[in-house]
């Protein structure tokens, strides 16, 4: 990151509002079901991205990527047992975590950028990740359908039974996206959020602190 910020790019930025994060993570979750919501389809995005970006021309950035791609794995194991206990608890339990998937789910997909987008153009052209938007969003949903599926959750999404491919039930609606902030809307953070990170931004967390 020391290179970016050599380059001119802040370390924090002053204002949420121009903040690039995914928008999922704008404010504190409301309770255990939206956790497990964002564990479940934000980690596997995360996922399914760093590991686009192995082979990226951008060395430092590559060498760190088997690491993180490690953690997140743990993510997922985490993920999928809790859908499966939650789901299998009862109707009602089952009920409101797909309402938090459900409320995640288009933010999520569309994170990955617009077909044909300008950004994914320049990623794919220097060399900085193996595919395109699409192909970004079909390796999300070969990991997210199978957990889905074993926790018999209801989202739209279902497997083609000759090709066995992950196919969206229903089109992605693109309206009010910003391409360049990969977000509907650029409020950023909310305050207690972006307090947060403020707090955090000034504290060092060296390898091997106790």
């Amino acid at each position: 990151l020391d290179e970016f910020h050599a380059a001119g790019i802040p370390a924090r930025q002053e204002s949420p509002a121009h903040y690039r994060n995914l928008e999922v993570l704008d404010r504190p979750f409301a309770d255990w079901t939206e956790v497990v919501a964002a564990n479940a389809l934000v980690d596997a995005a995360v996922l399914v991205q760093l590991e686009a970006l192995r082979g990226s021309r951008f060395v430092k950035l590559a060498k760190l990527v088997p690491k993180l791609v490690q953690e997140e794995a743990f993510h997922m194991q985490h993920a999928r047992g809790w859908l499966l206990q939650i789901a299998g608890a009862n109707e009602r339990a089952k009920a409101a975590l797909e309402r938090s998937l459900k409320a995640i789910w288009t933010p999520v997909l569309c994170w990955f950028g617009r077909p044909g987008g300008d950004q994914e153009k320049a990623l794919r052209a220097h060399g900085l990740q193996d595919t395109d938007a699409e192909g970004l969003r079909t390796r999300w949903m070969e990991r997210v359908g199978p957990m889905l599926e074993a926790a018999g959750l209801d989202l739209p999404l279902s497997n083609d039974a000759v090709t066995g491919e992950w196919i969206l039930s229903s089109k992605l609606d693109w309206t009010g996206w910003d391409e360049a902030f990969r977000r509907f809307n650029n409020n950023g953070p909310d305050a207690e959020t972006f307090e947060q990170i403020a707090w955090f931004s000034k504290h060092d967390y060296p390898v091997g602190a106790p």
